[in-house]
């Protein structure tokens, strides 16, 4: 603020107050002249004779000697007074918090008022961890600082720098004995990585060791999230040659069921075979049921130890019926229900008065009889060992149709017939209920 009472020039005076920076009014006046004094009574000549006379002895046209000129003060007037400038309050200033950053992420900026609290915060870019500040701030977590004072109208700043550092890798490494392997992986530390064990032809895995346990996968967290140091775990698959295993087939009398083997955990089969035509096969005990093929999954994909089941075959002998049946010239008799392939069967023929006995016949050719056409025969018999159920025909022939050359059963007659084959039938087997046995036996 300026003040000033005394004369200046215009121009002194405005600039002196543009370089103060302030504002001023400015009244301006001009120098007045010093006023004329005001005459004594002695200067009058009133003063009654008593003024000493003047220095140079002159006396004035009066006579009388003069006073010496008395100079009176001015005094300031209010039109001489400088009025006081009003200020202007300067603004509050703005402050900033600047962040700067490493490579691998950004920290932004802030602003606001001085002697406010300012915060920014880092963020990574992908594949890469803050790791803290540094400068206005510290840690890791978001950076807040007062910056300035309330008040201020000057700006400030402060500055706070954000570190970043790439994420580690981190791995899973499978280890394995011999049959078979393991793998590795890897991936960012802090995540789960897994392997799996893979046997060899021949090999089971059976388990792991190290960071796993246990015959499933191996899955494990290696490291920590946000790691910037990589790190490891092993785990080691076991694996051992495969055990063999056997399916074996038991029977009794009548039939086999034989024997089977594989690795373990796979199925195996067998067959029951009877001992034909004595015997047919009737079903399974143990592991299997039915009359068909035996098919059994014995012990487990991971066995390193054999195992065995047995199934066990059953047989039973068979039973055949022989029928014995007659064509037109005389009747018949024999057969029945025996064992097959075991027990004989007997059968018969007897001619009526003017036939002749002729032959047999089966159901799959001639019967083993022979007959003696030298006669006219009245009977025939025979006998057989069935494996299947058979029917016998007994057939005859007239004894006028042997001719006149033929002698009759009393020698006057030979047949003139062809005899009968003697070959004995071996008949394909065919299957046949079960019978409920034979009667007698």
């Amino acid at each position: 603020m300026v003040s000033r009472t005394d004369a200046l020039t215009t121009a002194n005076y405005e600039a002196e107050a543009a370089t103060a920076g302030q504002t001023v009014t400015v009244v301006r006046r001009t120098a007045t002249p010093a006023p004329t004094p005001t005459p004594t009574p002695a200067e009058t000549g009133n003063n009654g004779g008593t003024s000493p006379p003047s220095d140079d002895g002159d006396d004035d046209e009066d006579g009388e000697g003069e006073e010496p000129a008395t100079s009176t003060p001015n005094t300031p007037s209010d039109d001489d007074t400088t009025t006081t400038p009003t200020e202007t309050p300067s603004p509050p200033a703005t402050c900033y918090l600047n962040g700067a950053e490493t490579a691998g992420g950004s920290a932004g900026d802030a602003s606001g008022l001085c002697g406010n609290t300012l915060t920014i915060r880092a963020t990574p870019n992908a594949g890469y961890v803050f790791t803290g500040w540094s400068g206005a701030c510290s840690g890791t977590g978001a950076c807040s600082v007062k910056v300035g004072s309330t008040g201020d109208t000057t700006s400030s700043t402060r500055t706070a720098t954000a570190s970043f550092a790439p994420l580690a890798t981190c791995y899973l490494n499978g280890a394995e004995t011999a049959g078979g392997s393991a793998g590795d992986a890897s991936g960012l530390c802090g995540n789960t990585l897994t392997i799996r064990a893979t046997p060899n032809a021949g090999y089971v895995f059976t388990g792991w060791s190290g960071a796993c346990s246990g015959t499933g996968a191996c899955s494990v967290k290696v490291g920590k999230t946000g790691d910037t140091t990589t790190s490891s775990r092993t785990a080691t698959a076991r694996f051992a040659l495969r055990a063999t295993c056997y399916l074996t087939g038991a029977a009794g009398t009548g039939g086999s069921a034989g024997r089977a083997s594989g690795p373990c955990g796979t199925t195996l089969t067998i067959r029951a075979t009877a001992s034909w035509p004595r015997y047919r096969f009737t079903g399974w005990s143990g592991p299997c049921s039915g009359a068909g093929a035996c098919s059994v999954k014995v012990g487990t994909s991971s066995d390193t130890t054999s195992s065995t089941r047995t199934a066990t075959a059953r047989f039973t002998k068979r039973y055949c019926t022989v029928t014995v049946r007659a064509r037109s010239g005389g009747s018949a008799s024999g057969g029945g229900r025996v064992w097959c392939g075991t027990t004989k069967v007997n059968y018969s023929s007897r001619a009526s008065a003017g036939w002749c006995v002729s032959h047999f016949h089966t159901t799959f050719g001639a019967a083993g009889q022979s007959i003696p056409f030298t006669l006219c025969p009245r009977t025939g018999s025979g006998s057989i060992t069935p494996s299947v159920d058979l029917t016998i025909t007994a057939y005859f022939v007239r004894r006028s149709s042997l001719g006149a050359s033929g002698q009759g059963e009393d020698g006057t007659a030979t047949p003139t017939a062809t005899p009968a084959p003697s070959a004995t039938a071996t008949p394909t087997p065919t299957a046949t209920p079960i019978p409920s046995g034979p009667s007698g036996q």
